[in-house]
């Protein structure tokens, strides 16, 4: 505050004398978080402050380190560490610098062996800020194992991190997320090296000061998730920026990687207060989903679960966030919603039958399927269900959060997806998906559900239906047996729905294409290149014709699209007769795209087609709905017309970026076809 009759800044430091009295007391982390307050601390408490909030109680005496040296990547530890100590904040004599080499090694080689890791040359960035607090070897490799364990994420995990980071932008920012997507920056081009070193590899030389102090903030978080809400606030703030910049390519990367290098260190207490905030209108329970994957703990579960079962959760847990196109939440934090900072605004997106069966007292309806079967009236409803979210903010009855809930089906929500899709389309903020849907829903309130749920009628409530078949054959109530029978029962009621079957059809084919129309040739599709090269020879049966797998061709995915010949592979739901959608993946070789159809659960797949990439002679889309993708397979006759014998037809979440990457493969065996 300003004192009277002065312009000096009275500074109360009296923060400090307290901090210093609770960690000599070795006061409680909470009362300590309390005292601090998001600021960075002084020099000389740092060590102690750190200690706490790593929860570092005893440092054992100093004890002998192995001498064998003998790693695989010895070498590439020896030059990191040599590297550390020269490009060191201090300055050493020769003897030194030795010293402090041999001391870094011995630390990072123990801590290889200890925890049976494989050494990552990201841990000497972790390490280095480290060196300048003048730590013991034993201290040193204390505080280092607790960094990692807290706050570093695995590389198995990094790309989910990414992809996690992209989620948060949506959710807060879709237009900002949009304008990234359309220029290509996704989070792996310039936040990966933020997650992965804690931010201490992007700052400019010189600003160790800077490290210590967003370490200070970083560290004193309970919540090992925080980095990501500083991350996003970097990109926010820059919102501005990087929509009035001319930046493409490697230019907007640098200015994007670089933001860190922007904030002073007097900015870093503003920069977590906002962070903070994001935090806290964010949904919280997606951290239990990421988790697992990121940091490299069990999967917080309810009951008992054997390892398998475990496994198997982890399994499906991957695969449905993988295919999640907004940020996930969790049941639980749906019916606890009233008591925490995040208020939701419920859209059940189930078909009505289902819906007047029993729904959450503050659930709107939302048809998924009106938006195939009557698309003027699914923008009607739309309309409607914004403007009842602006009157139920007003009065104070929901809130600013958009959370979708499907049937918990596969089926039925890939129709949500698309719901899903148009609102993210039109920027809506705050948008995320029950996992589990409404059979997780139903689920964890059955013991109170007249509590939660209203006009429930148990005769016609699928899920209870089902409890009452399972229990009749003793196969018990697994979520994932409910979800395989609504899958049928859906299935049933969409093959004899006609009326949406022909809706989709005409969503389908009336809109004309905009990559290319029916009345192109080949060579406008692929920049000139002559129709020919599209043309099966008669005698290259193998390379071009299209092959129905054995139903026996059972692959696992993963396993699958990680063979040294693969380059590509694209989650997709594949549309069969214009009506139903089944998860699936395009995986491509050099030569040939693989159609796998999901088997849920599993993490396996039946290869369905292996189509010649070279017999491709069309890819499609939609203006309307970019998101649906035809390619049609064909040849030319010597008369030189086109003769179009099959076609696949695939929903898919970037169009642009799976057209691309097909059409640049089938260039190179054009290019390669003209070369021979």
């Amino acid at each position: 505050m300003l004192s009277d009759g002065s312009d000096e800044i009275e500074v109360d430091l009296s923060w400090i004398t307290d901090l210093a009295n609770a960690l000599e007391s070795n006061a409680d982390i909470n009362e300590v978080r309390t005292i601090v307050a998001g600021r960075s601390v002084p020099r000389h408490l740092r060590v102690q402050f750190w200690g706490c909030c790593l929860g570092i109680k005893y440092i054992s005496p100093e004890e002998e380190w192995s001498e064998v040296y003998d790693l695989e990547q010895q070498d590439v530890i020896r030059s990191d560490c040599t590297s550390l100590v020269q490009n060191s904040y201090s300055s050493h004599s020769d003897s030194e610098a030795l010293s402090q080499v041999s001391d870094l090694e011995a630390i990072l080689t123990h801590y290889v062996k200890v925890k049976h890791k494989k050494y990552t040359s990201l841990w000497a960035s972790i390490i280095t800020p480290l060196v300048s607090l003048n730590l013991s070897k034993r201290q040193l490799y204390t505080f280092f194992d607790a960094i990692i364990d807290h706050f570093f994420i695995d590389q198995s995990g990094i790309e989910k991190a990414c992809d996690l980071m992209r989620l948060l932008i949506l959710y807060h920012d879709p237009e900002l997320c949009s304008l990234l997507d359309t220029l290509k920056m996704s989070p792996n081009e310039y936040a990966q090296v933020w997650l992965e070193t804690l931010f201490s590899k992007t700052v400019e030389d010189g600003s160790l000061d800077f490290i210590l102090s967003l370490w200070d903030v970083l560290f004193q978080q309970e919540d090992c998730f925080f980095i990501f809400f500083l991350c996003l606030v970097l990109i926010i703030n820059a919102k501005d920026d990087i929509m009035n910049s001319k930046f493409q390519g490697s230019e907007m990367k640098h200015f994007l990687s670089t933001l860190p290098n922007k904030v002073q260190e007097e900015d870093i207490e503003d920069l977590c207060s906002i962070a903070t905030y994001y935090s806290s209108k964010t949904p919280f329970s997606f951290r239990n989903f990421y988790r697992p994957f990121l940091f490299q703990t069990e999967i917080v579960t309810t009951g008992e679960n054997t390892p398998p079962e475990r496994a198997a959760l982890e399994k499906k847990l991957n695969f449905y966030l993988s295919h999640s196109l907004c940020l996930p939440v969790s049941a639980n934090e749906i019916i606890a919603g009233r008591s925490i900072q995040v208020r939701y605004f419920l859209i059940d997106c189930r078909p009505f039958n289902q819906y007047n069966a029993g729904h959450l007292a503050t659930a709107f309806h939302l048809d998924a399927q009106l938006m195939l079967s009557d698309p003027k009236q699914f923008q009607t409803s739309v309309d409607t269900l914004l403007n009842n979210q602006k009157q139920a903010l007003e009065l104070d009855q929901a809130g600013e959060h958009f959370c979708f809930i499907g049937s918990g089906a596969q089926s039925d929500d890939s129709f949500l997806q698309m719901v899903i899709a148009h609102f993210l389309q039109r920027h809506c903020q705050c948008v995320s998906i029950v996992v589990g849907g409404y059979i997780a829903l139903h689920t964890l309130v059955l013991p109170s559900i007249t509590s939660y749920v209203v006009d429930h009628d148990p005769q016609v409530c699928i899920p209870c239906t089902f409890r009452r078949k399972s229990s009749e054959t003793q196969h018990g109530d697994a979520i994932d047996s409910i979800v395989g029978f609504v899958d049928r029962i859906s299935l049933t009621v969409r093959e004899k729905s006609t009326a949406v079957k022909e809706s989709l059809e005409r969503f389908i084919h009336d809109s004309p294409g905009n990559y290319v129309q029916p009345r192109d040739h080949v060579s406008q599709v692929y920049g000139g290149i002559k129709p020919h090269v599209f043309s099966i020879a008669d005698d290259d049966d193998d390379e071009t014709s299209t092959s129905v797998a054995d139903p026996k061709d059972l692959v696992v995915i993963k396993s699958f699209s990680k063979q040294p010949e693969m380059v590509h592979c694209f989650a997709a739901s594949e549309i069969l007769d214009d009506t139903v959608l089944k998860p699936s993946f395009l995986i491509c070789s050099a030569t040939h795209m693989y159609i796998v159809r999901v088997i849920p659960n599993t993490g396996q797949g039946l290869i369905r087609f292996r189509r010649a990439l070279n017999s491709i002679v069309r890819i499609t889309t939609k203006k309307k709905r970019p998101e649906i993708i035809t390619f049609k397979y064909g040849v030319h006759e010597t008369d030189g017309e086109l003769r179009i014998w099959d076609m696949d037809r695939f929903l898919v979440q970037n169009p642009t970026k799976v057209t691309t990457a097909i059409k640049t493969l089938i260039m190179n065996i054009m290019d390669t076809m003209s070369g021979q």
